[in-house]
């Protein structure tokens, strides 16, 4: 499995990934897993690759599916609470990741959730799996009513207040959104109804109201979208006072 990408971490390699992001909200234990567990049941009728997930290692109980019941998964949030030895820092959260046990379509969802520290993000992000178009192993899970569908599910279950489908490469094309704490822009944006949106947006880009806010699309084909069209579609936003920082420092 590919290393998850981290919203500040350091790239090495362009692969496509699915990230929302939101500011402090603390949540608990049953909370996350109730959020986790209606996030898994959503995924399940958009493509195979997401109807089965299990824990993360090589242990008996990772080559176990799991249920996708608050109950079931519990243990899978509670295993990720932020303490060290013995002492628990409630105020970060909880940081789990379960994968769809798939080898050749590998797809792992890493999630930070709970933390209500002033200075991070809480985070679910989908790592998707290598394009191969020849063997047409992963190409489905790439159709834009596909990942539409997986942004709407967690826009519906995270709550979170924005969203994207991108590259490592466009995101880091981004780069100074990273110390701004601002949305990037993806070949799909989901950005929650607290955020304006432009009157006019650039030829090609489509919106569409979602669970929460809205979603924008540029083209038909996610692989396709260039990073100039991206950073245009961003530029426009940014005009329109769309992307505030989620994070302030005060």
């Amino acid at each position: 499995m590919r290393p998850l990408p981290l919203l500040f971490g350091e790239l090495t390699h362009n692969y496509f990934y699915l990230g929302a992001y939101w500011g402090p909200r603390q949540e608990g234990v049953d909370e996350c897993a109730g959020r986790l567990a209606r996030f898994l049941r959503q995924l399940e009728p958009i493509d195979p690759i997401l109807s089965s997930w299990r824990r993360v290692g090589r242990s008996k109980a990772a080559a176990t599916p799991l249920q996708h019941t608050p109950k079931a998964l519990r243990p899978v949030v509670e295993s990720g609470r932020n303490r060290s030895g013995g002492q628990v820092f409630e105020h970060l959260g909880f940081v789990f990741s379960v994968w769809n046990g798939d080898r050749e379509r590998s797809v792992q969802l890493r999630s930070s959730c709970g933390s209500y520290a002033a200075a991070m993000l809480n985070t679910v992000v989908v790592s998707l799996p290598d394009l191969d178009t020849e063997r047409d192993i992963s190409a489905s899970l790439y159709d834009p009513s596909k990942l539409s569908g997986v942004l709407e599910a967690v826009a519906d279950t995270w709550d979170p207040d924005w969203g994207i489908v991108t590259s490592s490469s466009m995101r880091e094309d981004q780069s100074e959104n990273r110390e701004q704490h601002i949305p990037y822009v993806g070949a799909m944006t989901y950005l929650s109804l607290a955020r304006p949106l432009p009157d006019v947006l650039p030829e090609g880009v489509s919106v569409e109201q979602v669970a929460g806010g809205h979603l924008l699309t540029i083209g038909e084909d996610v692989t396709a979208v260039t990073s100039e069209k991206a950073l245009a579609l961003r530029d426009v936003l940014a005009s329109a006072g769309s992307l505030y920082p989620t994070l302030t420092d005060d």
